[in-house]
């Protein structure tokens, strides 16, 4: 027969086991970047697009129609290239919702300068920066859809 502290022990290393594997397989997620390398170059060219305000850059990196959604989704409209090249500039005003304080996507882009482990869905086709949506499509990265608040 098995005595109580015999048992005790046993669960007490049990537990140790779970914890030290739990510990494991969160380090291993944490290190394992779903985003491809195509996307971190697509990132930089895109980023450096719109640090140099180069629109031709900018809108081929772009499908189109490009979705402009609301953040409640309260409505949702599509931009072609026109429309899209005239309020790029507001768009990049708009607070990428990720801090409580108020902040732009101007300023987002301007201090990522590398895409985070977080930043891709777990398949890896799918980009966000801020309030920025890009997918993997045939034709590469391109920009798909911007959340506003408006």
């Amino acid at each position: 027969m098995t005595s109580p502290a015999h048992v005790l022990k046993w669960i007490k290393h049990l537990i140790f086991i779970m914890l030290v594997l739990w510990c494991a397989s969160s380090f291993a997620d944490e290190s394992k970047n779903t985003c491809p390398d195509e996307a971190q170059l697509f990132w930089m060219k895109f980023r450096s697009a719109v640090l140099n305000n180069d629109m031709l850059e900018i809108v081929a990196a772009t499908r189109f129609p490009v979705k402009i959604s609301q953040t409640l989704d309260d409505g949702e409209v599509t931009y072609i290239t026109e429309k899209f090249t005239e309020k790029f500039n507001n768009l990049l005003k708009a607070d990428p919702g990720l801090y409580q304080s108020s902040t732009t996507m101007a300023s987002l882009i301007n201090g990522t300068q590398s895409i985070l482990n977080g930043f891709c869905n777990s398949g890896g086709n799918q980009l966000y920066v801020g309030a920025w949506v890009f997918d993997l499509t045939p034709e590469g990265w391109r920009l798909v859809q911007v959340f506003v608040d408006e």
